[in-house]
């Protein structure tokens, strides 16, 4: 695979931290296969023999629409391949002995400093560069915030930060994270890491013990709360009726000190308190589908991805009359689908995608994180505004609205793309449904943000980057789509309208 030029690597890394784009790519064919009437019978059949067992004959035929996928030269991305070894690199040794002996001796920082910013920049796939100077820049924090160039990373954060965009999935860089997350205080996102590597690299001999670290994390961060709220002499008074607004008016207000007392309760608490109210105020609308059918079929697509995403949560779905192309997860497993979403797709893989991602984002307690934040609360677990602030009341269901409004990071997306195509192939679909989805919205928004993505990454920049992920981990999307089981619940929604 090509090499990129320094200057080239240069201009993508600047435009990939200023969150222009998440890839510079060429040679990506975004096809929606099933719109093509032809195509479409095809997989039908295709589907049909799949079910049946006849995997050889169903295979063909997946192939045949599916040409996006079937390049042999696999030009979907530049970024080159990660290496680990110097040997394997072809180049760079010198400057990486340089590196080495600057980091022996203390009299040499600026050395070891210069070597590893010019191996991180001129061979940004030799990961061991990353981790060196991100390790030094922990050590040596000031040395380097005050030594870096403008375009260059100031922190140990930024070293990784950077170099994870292209390479999210790799254990040593998810390692480092998660060990400077943790020195940093940064518990609640130090437990987030934590749990993707131990469900993505689950056949690592680590993932159990970074299961178990991803709970000690969170438990850290919630003593940290607790610790906080102690010393701002609170505790007792949200201990005797802080969740007293647990109730079913979701209109009643409350303070920012009662929603900090669920948070203390746990992930699932908080979940089950903000799925109550806002059910309720779906159906006192008319606006919940009850229809058991439409809601099984999600359940049931959901439930077989369940089990490989290593949360022991009480999932719940819930199906909203809404047009808008939406899904949304609230902390605890409770998943939200807009029969906008349901219309738009195509079949039942494309929607298993999109409950895949929304899971992934419970299982990954991106929604606990999201609104640890909007409650004065930060990773750590620092309560950081006054009692006065966190004494005012607001409208339960506003607080629920405006939550659900707020953006993902494009961090906190991507791990979500990994973590649930991964869960989409592990249970039986076609491992493109996920892409396949974002495609609709691609379509639907051009190159624009769209409710569902929030402001970014775009669903062009999402469709090249599943392609590639695909291609990576070897996912096979020559499998069940169900097309036409997907195609008999669009037609009952209509009919319930």
């Amino acid at each position: 695979m090509k090499k990129h030029k320094p200057l080239q690597w240069i201009v993508i890394s600047f435009l990939v931290a200023s969150g222009l784009i998440l890839f510079n790519v060429s040679g990506v064919h975004s096809v929606d296969v099933t719109q093509n009437k032809e195509c479409n019978e095809t997989l039908l059949q295709a589907d049909e023999w799949y079910q049946q067992g006849n995997i050889e004959e169903a295979i063909p035929l997946y192939r045949q629409c599916k040409p996006h996928l079937n390049s042999e030269e696999k030009t979907i991305s530049d970024i080159p391949e990660p290496v680990y070894e110097i040997e394997e690199l072809g180049s760079g040794e010198r400057f990486w002995t340089q590196a080495l002996e600057g980091l022996e001796s203390e009299n040499q920082k600026s050395k070891a400093f210069v070597y590893l910013q010019l191996m991180t920049a001129r061979y940004p796939e030799f990961i061991p560069a990353h981790i060196k100077l991100a390790e030094f820049c922990q050590k040596e924090a000031e040395f380097c915030e005050n030594s870096a160039k403008e375009e260059q990373p100031k922190t140990a954060s930024e070293v990784i930060s950077r170099v994870s965009q292209f390479y999210p999935s790799d254990p040593g860089l998810l390692k480092t994270r998660i060990e400077l997350l943790a020195e940093e205080g940064k518990f609640l996102e130090a437990s987030i890491a934590a749990r993707q590597f131990s469900i993505i690299n689950d056949d690592y001999p680590e993932a159990e013990a970074f299961g178990k670290l991803a709970d000690q994390y969170l438990g850290q961060f919630e003593g940290k709360i607790q610790g906080e709220l102690i010393s701002k002499t609170v505790f007792t008074t949200l201990l005797s009726g802080g969740a007293a607004f647990l109730k079913n008016d979701p209109y009643q207000a409350v303070s920012g000190l009662q929603m900090i007392a669920l948070m203390l309760q746990g992930e699932s608490s908080l979940g089950d308190a903000y799925i109550s109210a806002f059910v309720n105020d779906q159906r006192s609308r008319n606006q919940l589908v009850e229809d058991e059918e439409v809601v099984n079929y999600i359940k049931g697509i959901a439930g077989k991805m369940t089990p490989y995403m290593g949360r022991d949560f009480e999932y719940e779905y819930y199906v909203v009359k809404d047009p808008n192309i939406n899904a949304f997860a609230l902390p605890g497993g409770k998943i939200v689908v807009n029969t906008g979403a349901i219309m738009a797709a195509n079949s039942e893989a494309e929607i298993a995608g999109l409950m895949g991602h929304e899971i992934a984002h419970a299982v990954l307690s991106h929604g606990f994180l999201k609104m640890a934040r909007a409650s004065f609360i930060n990773s750590s677990g620092q309560v950081v505004g006054s009692v006065q602030e966190l004494e005012q009341g607001i409208p339960f269901i506003s607080r629920i609205s405006n939550l659900m409004n707020l953006a993902y990071s494009r961090e906190a997306e991507t791990q979500s793309d990994i973590l649930g195509t991964k869960m989409l192939a592990s249970a039986g679909y076609a491992a493109d449904g996920l892409r396949d989805f974002m495609v609709i919205l691609k379509e639907a928004s051009g190159n624009e943000p769209t409710s569902y993505l929030s402001t970014h990454p775009a669903p062009v920049d999402r469709v090249t980057y599943l392609e590639k992920l695909l291609v990576d981990k070897g996912y096979d999307p020559y499998r069940y789509m169900g097309i036409k089981r997907h195609q008999e619940i669009k037609e009952r929604l209509k009919n319930l309208q």
